[in-house]
């Protein structure tokens, strides 16, 4: 027979499984990120026509529980330049 038998999952689904079976074991918590030597752009402070402030990030953005460490790396030795620390809450997505 031409028939091909399955011997289980594709990746893709195997994958997505076990994302969803490890996102049951996280806990949703406030992470800081630390920036040096940058000012964030206006349309982070100021509302729009539409209300709307903030920001996206476009890439996985590395964050840590502990806000010194942050600190530590939001700290720039060129005093013209600013430091940012973000304290961002995390949420829970199903």
């Amino acid at each position: 027979s031409n028939s091909t038998l399955s011997t289980g999952a594709n990746p893709a689904t195997a994958i997505n499984s076990a994302i969803i079976k490890l996102g049951k074991l996280t806990t949703a918590t406030k992470v800081y990120r630390g920036i040096s030597g940058m000012a964030l752009p206006k349309e982070f402070w100021e509302a729009n026509e539409f209300g709307v402030r903030g920001g996206v990030a476009h890439a996985f953005m590395s964050c840590t529980l502990e806000r010194h460490v942050a600190m530590g790396y939001a700290a720039n030795k060129d005093a013209s330049r600013m430091g940012i620390v973000l304290e961002v809450q995390q949420g829970m997505v199903n």
